[in-house]
């Protein structure tokens, strides 16, 4: 007879599939693959991925370091920046925070996650910065010209 366990894996209950009996060779039934079977279990493949999320959230955040850079030393290369799009990503980024915090309880996701809205909101303040100073400068020039003409 066969038997079912539930694993419990955060707020779901999943069913894992243990093979019963023997297949016509006397081997155990192979109708899922060792894969699938290590992710039902729990195995390895948690913990790898786990670890390959926390890698490339950290190598995501060092792709942000050259545009950082660009935005630091470029003025002008700021007014390029679309602000409205940063603030929608930004603002998904923390929906994304608040689940990695209430639904999955996982310090590593929040981590990863808070870090990524740090790195946004840094090139949405340049973005804003562009906008400010571009303003600022062309009011400038424009009084400057104003007050030229009438001379």
């Amino acid at each position: 007879m066969c038997k079912h366990k539930s694993v419990k894996r955060g707020r779901l209950f999943r069913h894992a599939y243990f093979p019963c009996g023997n297949n016509s060779a006397g081997q155990r039934s192979t109708a899922r693959t060792n894969f699938q079977q290590a992710i039902e279990h729990g195995g390895g493949m948690e913990q790898v991925l786990s670890m390959l999320y926390g890698i490339s959230g950290v190598a995501a955040l060092g792709c942000y370091l050259p545009q950082l850079l660009r935005y630091h030393r470029d003025p002008h290369a700021r007014k390029s920046i679309s602000v409205v799009s940063w603030s929608g990503w930004i603002a998904a980024t923390l929906v994304t925070l608040l689940y990695a915090v209430f639904v999955e309880k996982s310090s590593l996701f929040a981590s990863v996650t808070a870090l990524n809205a740090a790195a946004q909101s840094m090139v949405l303040a340049y973005g804003v910065k562009g906008r400010c100073s571009g303003n600022a400068s062309a009011s400038a020039s424009a009084s400057f010209h104003a007050g030229h003409d009438n001379a």
